[in-house]
C-alpha cells in the first residue's frame, strides 16, 4: 500500500467514526426529548387524575351528608310519633323540615358538579321524588302539612 491509500483509509475511518459518533449523539438527544415529553405527559395525567378524584370525593361527600340527614330524619319521625306534647312535636317537625331542606341543598350542590349522564339522571330522579318521600314519611306518623299547621 502506498502512503496515499493509507491516508485515504484513515480519512475514511475518521469520517466513519465521526458519523457514528454524531448518530449516537443524535439518538441520545432524541431519547432525551422523548423522555422529556413522556414526563410532561405524566404530569398532565397526574393533574387530570387529581382533578377527577377531587370531583368524585366532593360527590361522595355530598351524598354521604344527604344520607346522614336522612338517618336523622328517620329518628326525628320516630320521636314525633312517640311524642304526646304538641309543642315538642312542632319543634321536632320544624327540625325535620330543616333537615329535608339541608338534604335538598346537598343534592342541588350535586347538580352543579360535573356529572356523567347516568349520574345526572339519578340526581334528577332523586329530586323529583323528594317531596313524595317527605309526604309518605309524614303520613306514616300521621302528620300532614295541614295538621302540622294546626298544631
Amino acid at each position: 500500500m502506498n502512503r496515499n491509500e493509507i491516508n485515504e483509509d484513515e480519512v475514511n475511518s475518521e469520517a466513519f467514526l465521526k458519523s457514528v459518533f454524531m448518530t449516537f449523539i443524535l439518538l441520545i438527544l432524541l431519547v432525551l426529548a422523548q423522555l422529556g415529553y413522556g414526563i410532561n405527559q405524566l404530569d398532565v395525567l397526574q393533574g387530570s387524575i387529581q382533578i377527577n378524584a377531587t370531583k368524585q370525593f366532593n360527590k361522595t361527600r355530598l351524598i354521604n351528608e344527604a344520607e346522614v340527614i336522612d338517618v336523622k330524619n328517620v329518628y326525628l319521625l320516630n320521636q314525633i310519633n312517640l311524642s304526646v306534647d304538641l309543642a315538642e312535636r312542632e319543634k321536632l317537625f320544624e327540625t325535620f323540615r330543616q333537615h329535608n331542606k339541608n338534604g335538598l341543598d346537598r343534592i342541588n350542590q350535586l347538580l352543579h358538579l360535573e356529572k356523567n349522564p347516568a349520574e345526572l339522571k339519578l340526581i334528577e330522579n332523586l329530586i323529583h321524588n323528594l317531596q313524595d318521600i317527605e309526604n309518605i314519611q309524614l303520613t306514616a306518623v300521621n302528620i300532614s302539612p295541614t295538621a302540622s299547621a294546626a298544631v
